[in-house]
C-alpha cells in the first residue's frame, strides 16, 4: 500500500477528535495514521508530535477557503500522547477531562 502525506491545520481540537483543514479530500469512513504537531508552551521549546489512529467522519468543501474540512474521530493513541493533549487543552483553553467539565465562568466565580 501507498504512503501519501498531506499537510493540514487543525481546530476544533479535544480528547476524541479533531477538524483538519487541507488541499487534499480526505475520504469519509477511512482510517488513517495522523501526527498531530503541538506547539511548545514554552518560547524556543521543542514541539511536541503526537501520533494519533483515525477515522474521518464526514468531508466537506469550504469554497471560500478553498480547503477541505474533515472530521476526525480518535480510534486511538498511546497514553503518554493523550496525557500531552490533555495537558495542552487543559493549559491553553482551560478544558477539563472528559467527564469533569465545568465551564469556565463556573469556575472563576466558584
Amino acid at each position: 500500500m501507498q504512503q501519501r502525506v498531506f499537510d493540514g491545520i487543525t481546530s476544533d481540537v479535544s480528547l476524541g477528535g479533531m477538524c483538519i483543514y487541507s488541499s487534499h479530500n480526505l475520504c469519509a469512513s477511512r482510517e488513517m495514521e495522523t501526527i498531530l504537531t503541538i506547539p511548545s508552551l514554552h518560547t524556543g521549546g521543542t514541539p511536541h508530535q503526537l501520533k494519533i489512529r483515525v477515522r474521518a467522519s464526514h468531508t466537506v468543501l469550504v469554497g471560500e477557503l478553498d480547503a477541505f474540512r474533515t472530521g476526525v474521530q480518535f480510534l486511538g493513541m498511546s497514553e503518554a500522547d493523550r496525557q500531552c493533549l490533555q495537558h495542552h487543552l487543559e493549559v491553553r483553553f482551560g478544558c477539563y477531562a472528559i467527564g469533569k467539565y465545568q465551564p469556565i465562568s463556573d469556575a472563576v466565580s466558584a
